[in-house]
């Protein structure tokens, strides 16, 4: 295992909880453009593979949601993530570009709206002494 790797590796297994489900968003994102690229190269067991690791991961996604926390909220994201998942298997079944496309714009805001809360949160100033439970 290269130095990089191993590097890659023990930033992942020591991650918040947060900071994994940012790197869960931007994979998936990585998979669904590597994966239109391929089609796009008329590679399509490649793009296979590579948007099915993209569906797998929204799928993860979908089941971390909590809807205890915000029943309406997790309702929505369901919605869009069974959205996401239902084109990007299209792509991977009928080859169509268009449908990774429609994938991609749908989880992007998601993603992006993510990682800027994630990116906020990590701002926000920490409080000196820890609240009593």
């Amino acid at each position: 295992m290269t130095a990089a790797r191993r590097y890659v590796t023990m930033q992942t297994a020591t991650a918040s909880k947060e900071r994994t489900m940012v790197l869960l968003f931007e994979a998936a994102l990585k998979h669904m453009r590597n994966g239109k690229r391929e089609l796009a190269d008329k590679n399509r067991r490649a793009a296979s593979v590579t948007l099915d690791k993209a569906c797998q991961i929204v799928l993860e996604l979908q089941k971390s949601l909590k809807p205890e926390v915000a029943p309406k909220l997790v309702g929505e994201l369901v919605e869009l993530y069974t959205f996401t998942a239902a084109r990007l298997c299209r792509a991977i079944v009928a080859g169509e570009i268009s449908a990774v496309e429609e994938a991609e714009r749908t989880f992007t805001p998601i993603a992006e709206g993510f990682i800027k809360a994630v990116a906020e949160l990590a701002k926000a100033p920490k409080p000196l002494v820890a609240a009593a439970p």
